[in-house]
């Protein structure tokens, strides 16, 4: 449990990043031991586009394991996470089905979280980048609700994010959604997020 005194400790903060920086550290170095070349790598939707569209095999061995997160599949993302959040990202737009499972286990479990244009997780500007689809849509959806964020920021963070990556159709659906509702939190919800 945090200690409220030393939250604004620079002293207490410093030596917290420094232990937080030596054990990423340690985690990469582990993980390059271990053989995992494209670590720390990143990858765009870009790059691995051609893939999804010429080698779907190699794509399938990669996601091998996904639908019930066997250690081999849970070992590959690992390993290469950058390169499956590029590739959950083409598979949103492709097969967003397939796409959505992936996107629910990085989200979730990716060990290394990276981050995006205003310091938002790369991995919810993948979700407001992609194409709207049914299942893109029931992510977002699902992403939205009021168990998943429980404070202001976490929803500002979804109206940058919504901004950022061209997904402001989406969210006044949503805002208009729940100033419609009758339900006084969620008219609160649409006052905040409206601005």
């Amino acid at each position: 449990e945090a200690d409220p005194e030393k939250v604004f400790d620079d002293t207490h903060q410093r030596a917290r990043w420094t232990q937080v920086n030596e054990r990423g550290r340690a985690h990469i170095q582990q993980m390059h031991n271990q053989g995992a070349l494209l670590f720390k790598m990143a990858f765009s939707a870009k790059d691995v586009r051609p893939l999804v569209e010429r080698h779907l095999d190699i794509v399938d061995s990669w996601l091998a394991g996904m639908d019930t997160q066997s250690i081999e599949f849970r070992a590959r993302v690992n390993r290469a996470g950058g390169l499956f959040l590029a590739l959950c990202e083409v598979l949103l737009g492709s097969d967003p089905e397939r796409g959505a499972i992936l996107w629910r286990y990085l989200e979730q479990k990716m060990p290394i979280r990276i981050a995006g244009l205003a310091d938002i997780q790369e991995c919810i500007h993948v979700l407001f980048r992609v194409p709207a689809s049914t299942a893109v849509d029931a992510l977002r959806d699902e992403f939205f609700s009021i168990r998943r964020n429980t404070s202001e920021k976490a929803y500002l963070d979804i109206v940058v994010v919504a901004s950022i990556n061209g997904a402001t159709d989406w969210l006044n659906r949503k805002v208009a959604e729940d100033e419609a509702s009758g339900c006084a939190w969620r008219g609160m919800r649409a006052t905040m997020l409206r601005g």
